[in-house]
């Protein structure tokens, strides 16, 4: 396992591919082409929109009924060839909207326990360059949410991730908060180069990442391309109407 501590200037030239996707859900169908290897991809649409079931298929924990997900050369996923890449073998680091982190653990065992193969040193070296190492002997019950969140981050990275997928990780966070440890852990994130998918519904954050954008209406891509343009000249109707609508003033 190379270290997370290692910083990586060069833009990684990891692929994902997603061809044919396809999932019923609720009031639509999921319907996912989607090409990127421009990082970080940045998953944009209101709530409700597919945005995490999208998340899932890729990090393996909900199995489309058809088409195929591809990373960096690898088969995830293809039914019609009966290939099934199991979440755990993925090499995925995953936060979602809750840190999820495990109660009876301290901060420092629950960085541990993703990895065992990360070491005591390597862990904390993780936890301080998020800011919460003097948190390593505490349990999460008393931490606060943004500790909680940073927590998360750094135990996601301990998995040295090929894939990095982040589910509007500090959404429940008040805007102060949430705006201080993205400030924090974006830069270290970008360092690592490791390639992102990120979902949110938040143009500003949408700004400060950069990178692709993919904007998802009802269960399908409407409209991608690098964030500039997409903002600058969206060509969809509906991706016009909805990025106007979030923020009439800034667009």
């Amino acid at each position: 396992m190379s270290s997370p501590r290692a910083v990586d200037d060069a833009k990684s030239t990891a692929r994902l591919s997603i061809r044919g996707l396809a999932s019923a859900l609720r009031e639509f169908d999921l319907e996912i082409d989607l090409e990127c290897s421009t990082w970080p991809l940045v998953i944009l649409g209101p709530s409700g929109a597919g945005k995490t079931r999208l998340l899932r298929a890729i990090a393996g924990l909900d199995r489309p009924e058809r088409g195929s997900i591809e990373f960096d050369g690898q088969v995830w996923s293809d039914p019609a060839s009966q290939t099934w890449v199991t979440s755990p073998r993925r090499a995925l680091g995953m936060c979602f909207q809750q840190s999820h982190l495990f109660p009876h653990l301290t901060v420092l065992g629950n960085v541990l326990f993703s990895q065992p193969s990360v070491g005591r040193a390597e862990a904390l070296h993780l936890l301080d360059r998020l800011g919460v190492v003097s948190l390593a002997d505490a349990f999460p019950e008393n931490i606060s949410g943004g500790e909680q969140g940073r927590v998360a981050l750094a135990r996601a990275l301990a998995r040295d991730p090929g894939l990095l997928l982040l589910d509007e990780p500090f959404v429940s966070l008040d805007p102060a908060t949430r705006w201080e440890i993205f400030d924090q852990a974006w830069p270290i994130l970008r360092d690592l180069g490791r390639p992102t998918v990120w979902v949110t519904h938040d143009l500003e954050m949408v700004r400060r990442l950069g990178g692709q954008l993919a904007v998802l209406i009802r269960g399908k891509v409407r409209e991608t391309g690098l964030m500039e343009d997409l903002f600058s000249h969206p060509q969809d109707p509906d991706v016009a109407r909805f990025l106007t609508a979030a923020h009439p003033h800034d667009l």
